[in-house]
């Protein structure tokens, strides 16, 4: 079990696999794209650790009590994202293999964000 649905099932969600999936990803086709859609995913880490701090000061929502799933690494994220910075930039290094990277990136973000707006009337 994810631990987003571990987090789910603590917060009273009874079938959190009912819940809507993004069904579409950008095409990781290459080791380029995957690094492209690995800085998007292992990048929110970092946001995740605001997001874990700020719902256990409002919700009082601990990782112990529904809040694993945006703890990340835990202490470790800082240390994990720099070691993924630093195999990025060991693969990536031409502007050729940087551009093909950036745009998964980009790609990624935009469907994720082309998700999260959906039935929204703002996006």
């Amino acid at each position: 079990m994810s631990l987003i649905e571990q987090d789910l099932r603590f917060l009273g969600t009874d079938r959190p696999e009912l819940l809507p999936l993004c069904a579409q990803i950008a095409s990781i086709g290459s080791s380029e794209s995957v690094f492209g859609s690995l800085y998007v995913v292992e990048g929110a880490t970092l946001g995740g650790q605001y997001i874990s701090r700020h719902v256990q000061q409002v919700l009082n929502v601990t990782p112990e009590s529904g809040g694993h799933f945006f703890r990340g690494y835990g202490q470790r994220t800082g240390e994990m994202w720099q070691t993924f910075r630093s195999t990025l930039d060991s693969f990536a290094l031409t502007q050729q293999t940087q551009d093909r990277v950036l745009f998964t990136a980009l790609e990624t973000f935009k469907t994720l964000r082309t998700w999260f707006l959906r039935g929204s009337t703002d996006g």
